[in-house]
């Protein structure tokens, strides 16, 4: 079961107080909810509750944040306190970290909420396990050196000179050696990656001139050649009754992934977004262009074949004869015919009516012969699947993934045929669309990361379903959706 955090939110202002409860919420952590917007309701909490996070604003009207700040750190030290504030300057947040601010969040940039406590809430934990470990040291030199031994996390020690003395397993798994002495033998260039060297270097200077620096991030090279991200904590330790230096080594190559992949998904989300825009402005114009060239058109024929109609008309009956009318009734007629088609087609475009009328199976049939029609392409559709059980929402989502594939198709594969299929194996919906046009490169991510299919992988993701898509230069494309399916 998830720990619930409780989280005791400082602020006056009850506009701000639901945004960033809400931001909160949606970044799924579990926790539970204090609001103060006073001294006295905000130490009140403070000793009725076990609070694990403070966000705090700056300024309030009858209190403030570093008053708050200051207050926590004398009897509270180990809980993680973030400004979330409107306004701070770059001196004010420098002086709010020296007092112990574990970090501060702008609120026009919200974004970095969930990280930014997420983080928090993990340094701490580490903090209080680094503390209990760092007790359980000063007991006693033969506790102390069983505890490292078996400390998960990394621990080194280093003499004044610089020569690493010992190691525990945790620290060898980390860089996957089998013992200390096959760790000395491999230079520390060949230990870092270059970036990650340069800064070592750095650091040994500083140290030379009397600035050690205790917390910082290293990037390694793992026995194996895997890079991997580790945090380091440095310290002054009694070695045996001689000063040494240790530090904590953990491994946080997920954590940055997972920061790599949540910029990825912003970026991602963007780039929908720009594509969504784009994607109405096009409508917009073909929409146009249709109403004009088709509709408009067709009734301008109308409007002239009425015109002279109405002439014939008014020479009398007897100067035309019943062929006539009857001929021209049938033009007339036509054109209204062809008006209503084009209304339809253009309707069925905007909202695919079919499906709701036929359901998903004939809406692709007959969007299937227009493309045929329109673009000289041969099409199939193959179904192994009787009586289809989907709703309307999965239906049209579908239907968008089929369009926008037959869209890639008529700009990019130069086909002659092309086949949808529909199966359903294994408690899966599977729509397959696939042609044998010239294909493409899979490691072309620009092609990959194009709006259309950043668009097809968006509703995917909204069914709870899988988008794999195959290609080969000279051999066609496939696009495959699956999504969960019930069968009746």
């Amino acid at each position: 079961m998830e720990n619930i955090i409780k989280v005791l939110h400082l602020e006056d202002s009850l506009k701000d107080f639901e945004l960033i409860h809400s931001i909160i919420e949606g970044g799924g952590i579990a926790h539970e909810y204090f609001l103060a917007d006073n001294e006295k309701d905000f130490i009140n909490i403070l000793e009725t509750e076990k609070i694990d996070i403070i966000l705090s604003d700056n300024h309030l009207p009858d209190y403030n944040g570093n008053e708050a700040l200051k207050l926590v750190r004398e009897n509270y030290p180990y809980t993680p306190f973030l400004f979330v504030t409107g306004t701070m300057g770059e001196d004010a947040a420098i002086e709010s970290m020296v007092n112990g601010a574990t970090d501060y969040v702008l609120k026009d940039k919200l974004e970095r909420l969930v990280p930014a406590i997420k983080r928090a809430l993990h340094e701490n934990e580490l903090e209080i396990n680094r503390k209990r470990t760092e007790k359980t040291f000063l007991q006693s030199e033969e506790n102390y050196h069983r505890s490292i031994s078996e400390s998960p996390l990394g621990i080194r020690i280093i003499s004044i000179e610089g020569e690493t003395i010992y190691v525990n397993k945790a620290f060898l798994d980390i860089y996957e050696y089998n013992s200390l002495e096959e760790f000395r033998c491999i230079p520390a260039i060949n230990r870092h990656t270059p970036e990650s060297y340069v800064q070592h270097q750095i650091r040994k200077e500083k140290r030379k001139n009397g600035h050690d620096i205790f917390d910082y991030e290293v990037s390694i090279i793992r026995k194996n050649a895997e890079i991997r991200y580790i945090k380091v904590w440095r310290k002054e330790v009694l070695w045996d009754g001689v000063k040494h230096y240790q530090t904590f080594n953990l491994d946080i190559t997920e954590q940055k992934q997972s920061e790599e992949a949540l910029n990825n998904s912003q970026q991602e989300l963007r780039k929908f977004a720009t594509h969504l825009q784009h994607v109405r402005e096009e409508e917009k114009i073909a929409l146009a262009r249709e109403i004009h060239d088709d509709l408009g058109q067709i009734l301008v024929a109308l409007k002239i074949d009425l015109g002279m109609f109405e002439k014939k008309l008014s020479k009398g009956i007897e100067a035309t004869t019943s062929e006539e009318l009857l001929s021209k009734l049938n033009d007339l007629t036509g054109l209204v015919e062809k008006t209503i088609k084009s209304a339809r087609r253009i309707m069925n475009g905007l909202r695919p009516e079919l499906i709701e009328l036929l359901g998903f199976e004939e809406a692709c049939k007959s969007y299937l012969r227009d493309f045929e029609e329109t673009h000289h392409i041969n099409s199939r559709f193959e179904s192994a699947i009787m009586n289809l059980n989907i709703d309307l929402e999965q239906s049209v989502a579908l239907f968008r993934i089929l369009q926008e594939a037959l869209n890639n198709i008529i700009k990019h594969a130069k086909a002659t045929l092309v086949t949808v299929q529909l199966s359903n194996p294994a408690g899966k919906l599977v729509l397959k669309v696939f042609d044998n046009g010239v294909g493409f490169d899979e490691n072309n991510k620009g092609r990959q990361d194009s709006y259309g299919l950043i668009g097809m992988k968006e509703r995917v993701f909204l069914l709870d379903g899988n988008l794999d898509i195959t290609s080969k230069v000279g051999k066609g494309t496939s696009v495959k959706v699956e999504i969960p399916y019930q069968t009746i």
